[in-house]
């Protein structure tokens, strides 16, 4: 049980905790915490669509597709006498960004399965209220 004394020892207490509790309401919004209300605050009257959610993931995709194959270009580049080394290089770019696409869509899922319970506990009044 966690109480409000804040003179009890408790070495189990993380100190997170206490950072949850204060309450930062005055302080300005980081630039993901405005993305993110503007987001919600978007769809409070609607449900989320994967096709949204995807458009909004897109642009990071394609900036990790590049990174990938920049580094799969060098690679190629600096190692054109080992046949096998490239291959292996490919299958771990394809592999990366399989990966971080299908992470996305899971979690892009995740708030699709929970965006009516989300939406009828945000108190909407206060969410434009620290947009503005």
């Amino acid at each position: 049980m966690i109480t409000d004394d804040k003179d009890q020892f408790d070495p189990y207490r993380s100190p997170a905790v206490d950072a949850i509790l204060i309450d930062d309401a005055d302080r300005p919004l980081t630039t993901i915490e405005r993305r993110m209300l503007e987001l919600y605050f978007s769809h409070r009257d609607q449900p989320f669509t994967m096709l949204v959610l995807v458009k909004r993931m897109l642009p990071n995709w394609c900036l990790i597709a590049a990174v990938f194959t920049i580094l799969l270009i060098i690679a190629f580049a600096v190692l054109p006498g080992d046949q096998h080394l490239p291959r292996l290089v490919l299958a771990a770019v394809l592999g990366a960004i399989f990966g971080v696409v299908i992470r996305d869509i899971g979690v892009a899922r995740h708030l699709i399965r929970m965006w009516p319970v989300l939406r009828s506990v945000f108190d909407w009044k206060q969410v434009e209220a620290r947009l503005e």
